[in-house]
């Protein structure tokens, strides 16, 4: 199906639902998560592509003073699939409940002073749910759009991108950074300076690079994995901050939690330092942390166009030994993509420890059937797997992989 046809369909389902046309539709895309996996939260830069698997939300104004809300894909799986609440100040449900994603919304803007109207809402998604490709994120991201178009709230994408955060975060309480809901907004393939005042970057990408997904059918959830990796790092922080061989200089760094924490600035040096204090396990969380970001610049800039030399490169050849992958390091864009997501999946799996044995099987098989570069996509332990090609390369199929198209930012569809 088309973009023409998915909208054709959200738009007869609505009018099935609330028996007249909407007003507007929004579409969203997904998102692969590309480099610095898990540091968003950290408030360390990372990189993201948006996909044309979407997300579809159809919107009518309704003058009851209520959000009325109809989800096609939980009707399909016969799960409940109909929600309603106040326009003003809602209490969120829990359990996972699939409207307080919008719920969250809403108490946002009631807490911002802000007053709406009831609508009427319908959503229908082609984005795999729990598949690290941020479906939730695009639900959020989608009635966040809707309600600016709808009711004229002046926001820009940062400011739509920030509400969709806030009401994830803050409300919601899920332990996620910036990434999903500032990748979804700004589309193509951005590079997101994810500490306040964000900024988000555009990046060129080869266009003779393919984007592939594989799904594993394993299914997670971030709020089950961030809440202990995010404990671990805060235990991190206390560890160095009371260790009396650390220097000052190093301590300083530090901040009172993770989340003020300046990682951006350890070097290699100061980690083996931190080695000396940390238990094993912690310290593969601090290892993990300044290296992924470190070759995420040196990708960003070879996107930028600087090419760094195989010399260069083959400093990460000693981990794709570890793991039996041959890999040939070329001086051009193309070689330190496909290198920089395998190592830094090789990273997640043994030193962030977000991967399974599945993922990592996929991976492996994923390079030896001819594609260039792999690695898990969102948080982890299950979902889809980012795959790379060139596109005249022949690849030998993969169980359950899927093309990409990368897509722009959201769009609106008057009625």
């Amino acid at each position: 199906m088309d973009e023409k046809e998915h909208v054709q369909k959200i738009v007869g389902y609505h009018k099935k639902r609330f028996g007249r046309k909407p007003e507007l539709v929004v579409s969203v895309p997904g998102r692969m998560d590309f480099l610095n996996t898990h540091q968003d939260y950290k408030g360390l830069p990372v990189v993201a592509i948006a996909v044309d698997r979407k997300l579809y939300m159809a919107v009518s104004p309704s003058g009851h003073g209520k959000i009325r809300v109809y989800s096609w894909n939980l009707e399909v799986e016969r799960k409940p699939f109909y929600d309603e609440f106040p326009a003003k100040n809602p209490v969120l449900r829990g359990g996972k409940w699939f409207g307080d994603y919008l719920r969250a919304v809403i108490k946002h803007f009631s807490l911002q002073k802000q007053s709406l109207d009831g609508l009427d809402v319908s959503v229908y998604s082609i984005i795999p749910i729990a598949s690290g490709m941020a479906s939730s994120a695009a639900f959020t991201v989608a009635f966040v759009f809707a309600l600016n178009k709808m009711f004229g709230l002046g926001l820009d994408k940062n400011g739509v991108a920030e509400t969709a955060f806030l009401a994830e975060n803050k409300i919601m309480g899920i332990p996620c950074g910036r990434l999903d809901q500032y990748s979804i907004v700004y589309g193509g393939v951005t590079h997101i300076h994810t500490t306040p005042p964000v900024r988000v970057e555009s990046l060129p990408f080869p266009e003779n690079i393919e984007v592939h997904g594989v799904d594993t059918g394993i299914r997670h959830s971030t709020g089950d994995i961030h809440p202990k990796r995010q404990s671990e790092l805060n235990r991190i922080v206390y560890l160095v901050r009371n260790a009396k061989s650390i220097p000052i200089s190093l301590k300083e760094k530090f901040g009172n939690s993770f989340s003020d924490t300046n990682w951006n600035k350890i070097s290699l040096d100061e980690l083996e330092q931190l080695r000396m204090v940390l238990p094993e396990k912690l310290f593969y969380r601090v290892e993990y942390t300044v290296l992924a970001n470190i070759s995420t610049k040196i990708v960003v800039d070879a996107l930028r166009g600087k090419v760094y030399s195989a010399d260069y490169l083959r400093e990460w050849s000693s981990w794709f030994d570890r793991w039996k992958i041959s890999f040939v390091f070329h001086e051009d864009i193309e070689s330190i993509v496909f290198a920089g997501a395998t190592y830094q999946h090789i990273l997640l799996s043994e030193l962030y420890e977000v991967s399974l044995k599945e993922i990592d099987d996929i991976v492996i098989s994923a390079l030896k059937r001819g594609y260039g570069g792999a690695k898990l996509s969102g948080a982890g332990l299950g979902g889809v797997v980012l795959a790379l090609k060139r596109k005249n390369v022949r690849v030998e199929s993969v169980k359950n992989a899927f093309s990409l198209g990368i897509s722009g930012p959201p769009r609106v569809f008057w009625i």
